[in-house]
């Protein structure tokens, strides 16, 4: 069942494009997505977006800052590869192959919940298109991640085109 609701995800993100299509190389960086039906952007300070390039890693890191009565939320999904700029699917699960959390955070800054992805809580990356000439990557993601210590489960699908760093923002 779940598998089939991470499937669905992907298909509305797919379909749900501007023109039919998955995200494209040109235009400015951003990262826009579903949590639990609801709207979800990353800020646009710097260090609210970014991918970290690694030794065979990517670390995708969106940050929404606080809005009202709420702390932050950030997105991390983070998968090995020895080839960013090759368009290709990567499983969200619990191995460090591949997975994301969503943390959320209360106004003072404190850590408030972790949802992660887990081998009964998973989801999927896509990377679309990518150009070593301009270090974009762009893509979409789909994923389930259970509350750390809880119950709770968090459904999170987007779409997002970053230029990557190999330096933390």
């Amino acid at each position: 069942m779940r598998r089939v609701l991470v499937s669905s995800f992907v298909l509305t993100l797919m379909l749900g494009c501007d023109d039919g299509q998955a995200p494209i190389r040109e235009g400015p960086p951003f990262l826009t997505a579903s949590v639990d039906g609801v709207a979800w952007a990353a800020g646009a300070e710097s260090g609210d977006l970014y991918a970290l390039l690694g030794p065979e890693r990517v670390i995708l890191v969106a940050r929404q800052p606080a809005q009202g009565e709420r702390g932050d939320e950030v997105i991390q999904v983070e998968f090995a590869t020895t080839d960013i700029f090759r368009p290709a699917g990567y499983s969200l699960t619990a191995d460090p192959a591949g997975f994301a959390t969503f943390r959320t955070f209360l106004p003072s800054g404190e850590e408030s919940a972790v949802y992660l992805t887990s081998g009964s809580h998973t989801g999927a990356l896509t990377i679309h298109v990518a150009s070593p000439a301009d270090s974009v990557v762009a893509g979409s993601f789909a994923f389930d991640a259970g509350e750390l210590g809880g119950s709770a489960v968090r459904h999170i699908a987007g779409q997002f085109r970053v230029r990557y760093t190999t330096t933390v923002p």
